[in-house]
């Protein structure tokens, strides 16, 4: 487990690959809660990750499981799979869902933003989502959430809707789905 704390600002985790540099942790919410078992913590403002995998190894919860999550990199202070109300940039990523059964089985993202005058939200540029299961791009976690996917290359594993508004239609306003 990485925690880069508060007082260590502007810290760059360089690796040789994401195939090779790979930083691995074993935690679910069943053990910790959600926002504890990620693989890295994140509190400082600055970070920066170039050519590393991060993994959280706890075993994929099956559909309906209570408290399976398990984060993979938690990023907070200044993020399923990417969640909060932070301001982050995904740039060449690789998102890979290990999601299995029928229906659908979880989000790449869960954007927190509570409020319109908050600036953050979630980008991915050339980014290539792979894996099994199906899976939403992203829920509406909070009010205003917002989320872009740009030049985003996404399998058949995303369901056709995209986006969950958690039965709030008011949330499709600010993510900018189009119907």
């Amino acid at each position: 487990k990485v925690t880069v704390n508060f007082s260590k600002p502007n810290v760059t985790l360089q690796g040789q690959g994401f195939e090779s540099t790979i930083i691995v942790w074993n935690n679910s919410a069943k053990n910790t809660g959600t926002f504890y078992s990620a693989t890295v913590d994140v509190f400082a403002t600055g970070f920066v990750t170039n050519n590393i995998s991060f993994k959280n190894a706890s075993p994929a919860p099956k559909p309906g499981d209570r408290d399976g999550q398990a984060v993979a990199i938690r990023v907070s202070g200044s993020i399923d799979f990417i969640f909060g109300n932070g301001r982050s940039f995904y740039e060449k990523c690789i998102l890979n869902s290990v999601a299995t059964g029928d229906g659908i089985n979880g989000a790449i993202c869960a954007q927190g933003r509570e409020y319109a005058a908050d600036d953050t939200g979630f980008a991915f540029v050339n980014c290539r989502i792979t894996g099994s299961g199906l899976i939403l791009l992203g829920r509406a976690w909070r009010p205003y959430s917002r989320v872009v996917f740009a030049h985003t290359d996404m399998p058949g594993i995303i369901v056709p809707e995209g986006w969950s508004d958690w039965d709030d239609p008011q949330r499709d306003a600010y993510h900018g789905v189009l119907r």
